[in-house]
């Protein structure tokens, strides 16, 4: 047994260089529209995923094919992805087709099966993403690739490691399927409980055994009790104000309560669902006693602590669960600032910017002190009538989501404002019916939590089964060898003869067609490269056009040399690189 790599004596110890050709291709310019017109298919690293590529988003023309480094591969051919997130990534060809910088090609010798390889690069994804180098988009070079060692059995016992790991992973493909649709089936049920619950169907039994009361004589009860709030505000605000004035003004002057707003009636239903008799559609406004956000404290996140008060951010909110990872803290001093976003137990709490808008959650009791950001809007109630769970599952379900959609629908920015908050419909029940529809969907949702626990953990054990399988595969122990095939050294010999002999017809072919004309391939420093665009550039790009394209550590080399001429720009995961003026 071959102790560095554990694979047995009848196999043999090579790097992927010696056994495989590898290549990759590039971007034509992007300033020439007419090159990205045309109809061959030039794939992308992101479109690399474990898959057959039968078609790419985007297609290059002839022309773009003869001024750049794109390369067309055969169907068939197996890539590998080289940078950013997606390092390691692993598709086949299901089409001839071109590619970019970040997608390395692996060309197979003397019948070895591309499977082969797929698979223990598979296996071996975690070690290549320990070699990625680089700074804001770390990658692997090829030469990273082909310095790879692999055990190399015989050819006849290769096809049989790869039809039995076909026939393993295509079994548990099949369970996979069956969980993930379960999983499925879970959300969907999730959200038909939450749009039958605030359509009142949930409770449609108890409220015939309990005859509860209108919901018009409820809201004549909490309009009243808004105004005695109203009321107590302001005795209290003028009792603060006269002991100010007998201070002589010293200290903060008393802010004067908010005027009492009238909310007028939901006036078109049109688009709103159909409630029970008993029930009513008033606006948010008519129990808000504080509607409001906080704000990123000065300094942004070089203020941000690892222990204090919670900031609570939109990250950190999810359907009815405050997730605490990534859970930041701000000083006491802060927080003190941050006066009217100071945070108060079951304070309901949304998303009302980007993508996470509508997610709601609740603060929990016994949480403690702490605040929210300007991405995080609060909504406090003065009324024990609406139950702050109720108001939160509200907010959640398909129905309150689709309106959230609709005020936001043509927007440019996904936003909500208080004003639409105050004025968003709200599903009016009896304390006592909120309460039996909040039970109802926990006890359920409860089961579901269960559920999907279960599912996810099958997921999971599926997933280290499979490195189960690709590990013994490749230690040599999930087929047996047989004494009459060809020995793994005799293979060797004949990949390298054969690869030896493509190269040498690839040389010949080459010196016969005329030299590729390609932008920049003068060979240029990164400052040269840099100096000959008007403006900043990826850095990828620059890497390609500059004297280091098949060198990607040198590449680094010189770019750590003159860092600090180089100004670099995050543009989503991507960097751009531009000189310093």
């Amino acid at each position: 047994m071959n102790e560095e790599l554990k694979f047995p004596n009848n196999w043999v110890k090579v790097t992927l260089n010696d056994i495989c050709l590898t290549s990759s291709g590039g971007t034509p310019n992007r300033k020439n529209s007419s090159f990205y017109n045309g109809d061959i298919p030039w794939v992308k690293s992101g479109e690399l995923n474990y898959n057959v590529i039968l078609k790419s988003e985007e297609v290059i023309s002839e022309e773009a094919l003869k001024k750049s480094s794109a390369k067309i591969f055969p169907k068939g051919t197996l890539l590998i992805a080289l940078y950013g997130a997606t390092v390691g990534r692993l598709a086949f060809l299901g089409i001839n087709a071109a590619t970019n910088q970040a997608v390395a090609s692996i060309m197979c010798f003397a019948g070895m099966p591309n499977r082969f390889l797929y698979y223990y690069l598979l296996h071996k994804k975690e070690e290549l993403l320990q070699k990625r180098v680089g700074g804001a988009q770390r990658n692997i070079s090829q030469r990273i690739l082909n310095n790879l060692k692999i055990p190399l059995p015989p050819l006849a016992e290769q096809k049989r490691i790869v039809s039995f790991v076909d026939e393993l992973f295509s079994d548990l493909d099949k369970g996979e399927e069956s969980l993930k649709l379960a999983q499925n089936q879970l959300k969907v049920y999730r959200q038909t409980l939450l749009k039958i619950a605030f359509e009142g169907k949930l409770s449609k039994q108890w409220r015939k055994n309990n005859s509860p009361d209108e919901a018009d004589k409820l809201l004549k009860v909490i309009k009243k009790e808004r105004k005695n709030c109203y009321e107590q505000e302001l005795r209290e605000w003028n009792r603060a104000l006269d002991n100010w004035k007998k201070i002589r003004g010293t200290g903060k002057k008393p802010k004067k309560p908010k005027v009492l707003r009238i909310q007028s009636e939901i006036d078109n239903h049109e688009n709103l669902t159909d409630l029970p008799s008993q029930w009513k559609w008033i606006k948010v406004g008519e129990f808000e006693k504080h509607i409001g956000s906080g704000s990123t404290p000065k300094g942004g996140k070089n203020v941000y602590l690892d222990k204090g008060i919670p900031l609570i951010r939109s990250m950190n909110i999810y359907p009815n669960k405050l997730v605490l990872d990534g859970l930041t803290f701000i000083d006491r001093k802060t927080h003190e600032k941050m006066e009217r976003s100071q945070l108060k137990e079951k304070d309901v709490l949304l998303n009302i910017t980007g993508a996470s808008i509508g997610r709601c959650t609740y603060l929990p009791q016994g949480f403690g002190e702490s605040n929210v950001n300007q991405h995080v809007c609060i909504i406090r109630s003065f009324t024990d009538m609406i139950d702050y769970k109720y108001l939160c599952q509200y907010l959640n379900s398909p129905i309150a989501q689709r309106i959230i959609q609709m005020i936001n629908s043509g927007a440019t920015r996904e936003a909500l404002t208080f004003e639409q908050i105050r004025n968003f419909p709200f599903p009016l029940s009896t304390r006592e019916e909120q309460k039996v529809i909040v039970n109802e969907l926990e006890s359920n949702f409860f089961i579901i939590n269960n559920l999907e626990r279960t599912i996810q953990l099958s997921i999971q054990q599926s997933e280290a089964l499979r490195q189960s399988i690709l590990k013994k595969a490749f230690a040599g122990k999930l087929v047996s060898e047989n004494s009459s095939d060809e020995t793994a050294i005799e293979f060797l010999n004949r990949i390298k003869s054969e690869k030896r002999e493509y190269i040498q017809l690839q040389n010949e072919e080459k010196k016969k067609k005329p030299k590729k004309h390609i932008a920049m391939s003068k060979k240029l420093s990164i400052e040269d490269v840099l100096k000959s665009s008007d403006e900043p550039m990826l850095a990828v790009n620059v890497w390609q056009a500059s004297k280091h394209k098949d060198n990607i550590e040198e590449f680094y080399a010189e770019l750590k040399k003159i860092q600090k001429n180089i100004k670099e720009v995050k543009k989503g995961t991507e960097a751009l690189l531009t000189l310093i003026a």
